[in-house]
């Protein structure tokens, strides 16, 4: 099954469980890692060049991030500029965001998981909303990651079978270095399945599903 199809499958699912949450929440259930990396079209260490908002048509504003891949993990490589496609945006004091998208700024370093746009060999859409980006912080002892967690609500799952709403809990890793080469072997498939207790702190709900979009309207 396509990444496009996952994602599309996902997006209708989450449809059903978007009235239990608050009214203008953006519903999502995380993906483990090993599910993102594979189901992504593009994994990238990349950085913002350049943030665009433009009027699609009239009524609709969409904004155009580009990303200088830095070091391209799968579906890209060093030097390819990609451009992240994200409806809503800011301009001439008009402001239409969905809930929990991330506002990318310029100079800002990340760790991406993408979709690619049909018909499009460098417009790509995260893989999800309020998750699927991980900012590359710096530290003491140098770069580690750090999952940008938006602003949305996440549905867990329990082991009765129930499920609950809950805040997004980012996922941490202690070395930018240490983080690509885990995600280079699950796309090899020499880690399929992680030691989460060992490498994520919180661990990862095991589900996938995306994100309900919610416009919002300022």
């Amino acid at each position: 099954m396509s990444a496009l199809r996952s994602f599309v499958r996902a997006v209708a699912w989450s449809l059903l469980v978007a009235a239990a949450a608050p009214a203008a929440a953006t519903v999502v259930v995380i993906p483990t890692m090993e599910e993102m990396t594979h189901r992504s079209d593009a994994v990238v260490h990349a950085v913002v060049r350049e943030v665009v908002v433009e009027e699609e048509r009239p009524g609709r504003l969409v904004t155009l991030t580009a990303l200088e891949v830095l070091d391209g993990i799968a579906g890209a490589k060093a030097g390819d500029v990609l451009t992240v496609y994200q409806v809503g945006g800011e301009k001439d004091g008009r402001v239409a965001w969905i809930a929990g998208a991330h506002h990318f700024v310029i100079g800002e370093e990340l760790v991406v998981f993408a979709v690619r746009l049909k018909g499009s060999a460098d417009r790509i859409v995260p893989y999800g909303i309020g998750f699927s980006l991980f900012a590359v912080v710096d530290g003491v002892d140098g770069k580690r990651i750090e999952e940008i967690a938006g602003d949305v609500v996440q549905l867990q799952r329990g082991a009765d079978g129930g499920s609950r709403m809950a805040a997004v809990e980012p996922r941490r890793f202690a070395t930018l270095d240490g983080f690509k080469a885990m995600l280079r072997e699950i796309v090899a498939g020499t880690n399929p399945v992680l030691p989460k207790k060992k490498i994520l702190a919180p661990a990862a709900p095991a589900s996938l599903k995306a994100a309900t979009p919610v416009l919002r309207k300022e």
